[in-house]
């Protein structure tokens, strides 16, 4: 009796339908995609299964966004190590938020860790300074002043000591004067176009 009922637990076990993989979207370096389930990440590599078919994709390849969530996705958290190694890979990437949170992570599962990851820590900031300082003069190049400003406040507020900080403000003082000239130059051609208009009226 006792076999017969395992048997037809057994066999209804065999006929519900196994649960589909969860199925995630992986975008490239190239803003094309991959669909399907992540089967596998190594330091180097994820690999997806499409219905039947595998696809391994180098991480060099994907978004570093991307990259960096699988990376995340499948350390433990008391993995001093693999923090590590993920807070190289954010540094290298130019994750720097992602960068200090992997290294802050390593110093607190490993105190003794906090000299030699100081040195890290001002890398990352330093670098994460000079993309905002460089985001910002693109904006003033492509005469986004607001964004720019905005931007160069960030940075000041971000890291108000360091070289970054007084380049910065040597750029909002130049930029200041732009926008002055920009607003001159914008009260003389409606002066002189609401010249013109009276001068045509006058005429007719």
């Amino acid at each position: 009796m006792g076999s017969r009922i395992v048997a037809a637990v057994v066999a209804l076990l065999a006929a519900v339908p196994a649960a589909a993989e969860p199925r995630e979207v992986v975008w490239l370096r190239d803003n094309t995609a991959r669909e399907g389930a992540v089967i596998r990440v190594t330091d180097d590599a994820v690999t997806l299964r499409d219905d039947e078919s595998e696809i391994t994709l180098p991480l060099a390849d994907l978004r570093p966004d991307v990259a960096h969530r699988l990376l995340r996705a499948r350390l433990g958290e008391t993995d001093a190590a693999g923090w590590y190694r993920l807070g190289e890979f954010a540094l290298k990437n130019g994750l720097h938020a992602e960068a200090l949170q992997a290294y802050n992570r390593v110093i607190d599962l490993d105190p003794k860790q906090k000299a030699t990851l100081e040195p890290k820590i001002d890398e990352v900031r330093t670098a994460d300074a000079e993309a905002i300082f460089k985001r910002a003069q693109a904006l003033a190049a492509e005469d986004k002043f607001e964004d720019a400003l905005r931007t160069y406040s960030v940075l000041l507020n971000k890291y108000p000591a360091g070289a970054h900080a007084a380049q910065a403000k040597d750029e909002l003082k130049a930029l200041a004067e732009r926008i002055q000239r920009a607003n001159d130059d914008r009260q003389k051609r409606l002066a002189a176009a609401q010249q013109a208009a009276q001068d045509q009226k006058a005429q007719a």
